[in-house]
């Protein structure tokens, strides 16, 4: 059974809590697609079956341990062209929640997952509906590795669990990282945030030479930071190279 969360001012207000779904991103845009799409909507379920990850990944959880749930924005304020302000918001957000559970080995990964000590302990999928230049609606899915404690090869995965050697409350985590959610929330509407700074101080790999690979070809260089626009920025041999979303490879 899941508590009613009480702190959010918006966010957690109205919760849909189902035993098992195939993907709480799904039923949230459904009922984005079908009018019911209130901002602050959170979807919550102990199963999901077949959940969304990045590059169409599917999240594998083991059901009732860990952390899956999806909430409603009506971001209408964030021009399209910004719209990576929200995977700050988002990443900085889950960020400080795991934060005042794990030391310094937590980080940020490019663009939006969570990694401990270079295994994955979360991710985030946000999809967006557009109207003309700005954001109608955006669908917030969020996973976090809690007290599951075996995954399968070959996923290079972590857990509280694991890493704490003690279950953590699911319900506790959600809360927190939706009162940290909208606190960044409020922060984007300022024209001079700092969320991107903030965001690349816990960057993965960041000032570190490392291996990746971009159109077939593999190159040694170190992270940077992201571009306004959330460009990865890689500097190779002194000159620096921008990256969107899958065009560039960790190795």
């Amino acid at each position: 059974m899941h508590k009613f969360f009480a702190k959010p001012h918006k966010l957690g207000k109205k919760v849909l809590f189902l035993p098992q779904c195939h993907s709480t991103n799904e039923i949230a845009l459904s009922l984005v697609n079908n009018g019911h799409g209130t901002e602050g909507t959170t979807i919550l379920t102990d199963d999901q079956t077949k959940g969304k990850g990045q590059r169409g990944n599917l999240w594998h959880s083991q059901a009732g341990k860990n952390l899956t749930f999806s909430f409603i924005l009506q971001p209408t304020f964030i021009p399209l062209v910004a719209q990576f302000d929200l995977h700050l918001m988002v990443s900085l957000a889950v960020y400080d929640t795991l934060a005042q559970i794990l030391d310094d080995r937590l980080t940020i990964k490019w663009p939006n997952d969570l990694y401990y000590n270079n295994q994955k302990i979360g991710g985030i999928l946000i999809e967006n509906s557009v109207r003309g230049t700005q954001i109608a609606h955006s669908v917030v899915g969020i996973g976090i590795n809690v007290n599951q404690d075996t995954f399968d090869p070959p996923l290079n995965a972590t857990s509280l669990k694991i890493i704490m050697e003690k279950e953590h409350s699911i319900d506790d985590l959600a809360e927190t990282i939706l009162l940290h959610t909208e606190k960044y929330y409020d922060l984007i509407r300022e024209p001079k945030h700092t969320l991107r700074q903030s965001y690349e101080k816990h960057l993965y790999q960041i000032h570190q030479l490392k291996r990746y690979q971009a159109d077939g070809e593999v190159f040694s260089g170190e992270i940077r930071g992201v571009s306004p626009h959330g460009q990865l920025r890689i500097e190779q041999q002194g000159n620096y190279r921008l990256f969107h979303f899958k065009e560039v490879s960790f190795l």
